[in-house]
Order: structure tokens, then C-alpha cells, then sequence
């Protein structure tokens, strides 16, 4: 849209550069202005609204080349919205790409194994636990339960929150 400003038709963009010093700003998206003024992670935060799986891995790619890795938080918040969207080989990939994990990291991608029904892989990360020297909490028996309601095999779950002494839990025995 042109305006006339005394007798000369201008853009806006002209308009707004002449009354504040600086050019009127062009749309764009969260994520396209994050990255182009270098924020990364909040880019790879926002990339995941569009449930472009392509555009987060695009942003991603620009997190990893331009020196940033994932800290505890960022990777826990990508595993959690991969696992949601049953996307676990992307979730698997962020995992393995996190320098250093905690259990909450842990416990979030054996959720998002168990409710994808990938007992095996489930177990498998609850086994690295302890070449890790994490110890499994409640959240950990919790989601292994459930991973073990798809089989009908609760007994090895029981099995082992015994053993690391979640026997008198509640959540145990239900």
C-alpha cells in the first residue's frame, strides 16, 4: 500500500525509514528471525511448533555447526516432543547426540518407548543405566510398567523395583 505524504507517493518501508532512521520490518517467522540474529537454541525450541520434523532438523543442523550442543534441558524438551509425536528415531538421534544425560533425560525416552510399545528398547536403555552409574527412580519403574502392561510380563518389572527397592510404592502393587 503507497501513501502520499505532500504530493510524493512513497512505500511504507520509505516512510518508516525516514520518520525512525530504520527500514519498517519485514514479516517473518519466529524461527526464521531467531536464527537469523543467532539464536540457536530458542530457534531449535520454536522449530518444533510447526511439527516440521524438517525444519527442526534444518535448525538443528545450524545449532550443531555453528558450536552449540545440547545441554540436559533442551535435549529432555526434543526427546519429550519426538516421543509424543511416536517420532523416536529422531528422539533416539537427539539422545545420542547429547554430550552428557541425567535420568530425567533417561526416563524420557523409555516413556516414549513404552507408549510406542518398543519393549525391548525400553529395557535396553533402563539396562545402560548402570554402566552410566544412574540409579533408576520412580518415574524409570513407572514408565517400565507400562511398557510391560503391552506384554502382559509384569512380573519382570516386579522383579526389579524390588530390587532397587521400590517394593512398598503404591504404584507398584496397582
Amino acid at each position: 500500500m503507497k501513501q502520499v505524504l505532500l504530493g510524493r507517493v512513497r512505500e511504507p518501508s520509505q516512510c518508516m525509514k525516514r520518520l525512525t532512521g530504520f527500514p519498517a520490518p519485514q514479516f517473518m517467522t519466529p524461527v526464521k528471525y531467531l536464527v537469523n540474529n543467532g539464536l540457536y537454541p530458542q530457534a531449535l525450541r520454536a522449530s518444533t511448533d510447526s511439527l516440521d520434523p524438517r525444519l527442526t532438523d534444518q535448525v538443528y543442523s545450524l545449532f550443531t555447526k555453528s558450536g552449540y550442543f545440547l545441554d540436559i534441558f533442551l535435549g529432555s524438551y526434543l526427546i519429550s516432543h519426538f516421543s509424543k509425536l511416536c517420532d523416536l528415531q529422531r528422539a533416539h538421534q537427539f539422545f545420542m547426540d547429547m554430550p552428557e544425560t541425567d535420568i530425567v533425560v533417561r526416563n524420557t525416552l523409555i516413556s516414549g518407548y513404552a507408549k510406542s510399545q518398543e519393549i525391548e528398547n525400553a529395557f535396553r536403555l533402563f539396562r545402560s543405566l548402570r554402566h552410566c552409574e544412574l540409579k533408576p527412580d520412580i518415574f524409570t519403574v513407572s514408565s517400565l510398567i507400562k511398557a510391560c502392561n503391552f506384554t502382559q510380563n509384569n512380573e519382570i518389572t516386579h522383579v526389579v523395583s524390588i530390587k532397587i527397592g521400590f517394593s512398598s510404592g503404591a504404584f507398584v502393587s496397582s
